[in-house]
This record gives C-alpha cells, structure tokens and sequence, in this order.
C-alpha cells in the first residue's frame, strides 16, 4: 500500500492564490473618458443622466 502523506508538488492550500480582484484580468480603462474618469463610470454617469430624466418627466409629465 503506498504512503500518499508525501506530496512532492504542494497542494493549493498550502499555498493559496493571490487575491485577486474581478478587474485584475482585465486591462485598465484610460482615464480619458468623461471628465477624467474612465470607460465604466461614463456609463454610470450617463445611466444617472437618464434617469434622471425619466424621473422629470414623470413627475411633470404623466402627473396630472
């Protein structure tokens, strides 16, 4: 019967990964987008803009 306590390659936990973010594999947006900011908070930035429009509108428009 084999001894199998011996493990020549480490397990992984023995030596855990690096944390890691969700954005490490992805390359970094350049800071040239809206105001400075990048790629994702130009989205965000429009989503607001046009939500906030929307709310306007309801209140203004649909309320009698």
């Amino acid at each position: 019967m084999r001894d199998d306590t011996f493990d020549p390659q480490p397990s992984p936990a023995a030596n855990p990964p690096e944390p890691t973010s969700a954005t490490d594999d992805v390359a970094p947006a350049p800071k040239s987008g809206v105001f400075g900011f990048g790629a994702t908070a130009a989205v965000y930035f429009v989503a607001v803009v046009v939500l906030a429009l929307v709310f306007i509108a309801v209140i203004f428009f649909i309320r009698p």
